[in-house]
């Protein structure tokens, strides 16, 4: 565990909503995470633990080193891992490479779990019913995707470890083709297919790619890898139903990102995906 006094070299970029710092005490550096609101403590304590407990067969994250408080605000330290961001490493990788990153991502996940959670039900359905009760707008595509959530049953959602927030921001890519997963968050519900959904996102809707100008190779690798992980979770059994529950979770994850989103850029992207995510589900239920 670091002690004080810990130097910041600088602050880290991301949208955790904690303050991420790259730090040194005495040694070599280190990544210290820390909530920015006595509201979140507990909040960033579970993401310690989800962090720290989770396994993965080829997939590794950062240790922890150790936690406390600063000013009452909770932290915790972490290894720092010399890498680059799967979703700017996008760029320079070969689509082989993107794929076989892929692989080793999907085949870690904990596939065979297929109990859902006891109240796997109850918990998306407080969910949605909070999301709704928080919508700022309500446009017709916003209450057809209310509607279509409200509709779905989310009892057979598998229940097991997951990081939350499997988007292209939070794998590293090292040097050496490890991946570690960073930022992990403390879902309403754990489920590997969260995880899936939040790929997609990227893959599909290109959530990590919404304010940069479009990009015909970045495009090509993204749709491509797009395809291979449909092909993948459809090739599991009941795998159409399988995606077809992904996409629910993928248009819930849309909707609830509304009530925090100011900018129009950003509202217009939330608009068109959920109208494109929704057509996919519809597409999809053809397969049934």
């Amino acid at each position: 565990m670091c002690v004080s006094p810990v130097n910041t070299i600088r602050d880290l970029s991301g949208h955790s909503g904690c303050r991420v710092m790259l730090c040194q005490a005495g040694g070599d550096p280190f990544i210290r995470k820390q909530s920015t609101s006595f509201a979140y403590n507990e909040r960033l304590k579970r993401q310690l633990l989800k962090q720290k407990h989770f396994n993965m067969d080829a997939v590794r994250t950062p240790a922890v080193l150790g936690a406390g408080y600063d000013g009452g605000f909770f932290y915790f330290d972490m290894e720092y891992i010399p890498a680059r961001k799967m979703a700017e490493s996008i760029e320079h990788l070969d689509i082989e490479d993107i794929l076989h990153f892929l692989d080793m991502l999907f085949e870690s996940l904990p596939l065979r779990r297929k109990k859902p959670g006891a109240r796997a039900a109850a918990l998306f359905s407080r969910k949605i019913g909070a999301v709704t009760r928080n919508l700022p707008r309500r446009e017709a595509t916003v209450l057809e995707a209310v509607r279509k959530l409200r509709n779905f049953d989310f009892s057979t959602v598998p229940h097991s470890y997951c990081c939350g927030d499997l988007t292209l921001e939070n794998i590293l890519v090292t040097e050496n083709r490890r991946i570690y997963l960073i930022d992990f968050l403390d879902s309403f519900y754990n489920s590997w297919m969260i995880d899936v959904a939040k790929l997609f996102q990227d893959l599909e809707f290109r959530w990590s790619y919404r304010s940069l100008p479009k990009d015909i190779h970045r495009e090509l690798k993204l749709r491509i890898a797009k395809e291979v992980l449909v092909k993948k979770v459809v090739d599991l059994e009941e795998g159409v139903s399988k995606l077809y529950m992904i996409y629910h979770i993928i248009l819930l994850n849309t909707l609830r990102i509304l009530p925090y989103t100011h900018d129009t850029p950003t509202l217009r992207y939330l608009d068109r995906t959920m109208g494109d995510v929704m057509k996919r589900i519809d597409v999809i239920k053809e397969y049934l």
